[in-house]
């Protein structure tokens, strides 16, 4: 779906996407689950390579603690659409984190 908006950027239109990385339960593993999957999510999303980071964002579900941060996927699914929007090419830079009620929340910029 994020390559097929893809041309939307080349027409000046400004996608957002909004979700955040930590979806699952409050049982005291909430900060170092956050911690570690939020790590993985950072470094595949700053990866240079747009290959590497589309098949680490498929294969979400491989990395630390990822179940236990996201039971399923559908809060991830904005930020797959956005990195397929901004497609090869583009450069992806974390412009906050922050950790919230024990969990972390970042926000990324594509360009």
């Amino acid at each position: 779906m994020g390559e097929a908006m893809s041309e939307l950027r080349n027409e000046g239109v400004l996608i957002i996407g909004s979700g955040m990385s930590y979806h699952g339960s409050h049982d005291g593993s909430e900060k170092e689950d956050s911690k570690l999957f939020h790590e993985y999510l950072r470094n595949a999303l700053l990866d240079t390579d747009y290959d590497v980071k589309v098949k680490k964002m498929i294969q979400w579900y491989l990395s630390p603690r990822s179940r236990n941060c996201h039971p399923r996927e559908e809060h991830l699914i904005p930020l797959m659409v956005i990195l397929g929007a901004a497609g090869p090419g583009s450069t992806v830079e974390e412009v906050f984190h922050e950790d919230v009620m024990d969990v972390g929340v970042s926000s990324y910029l594509f360009r």
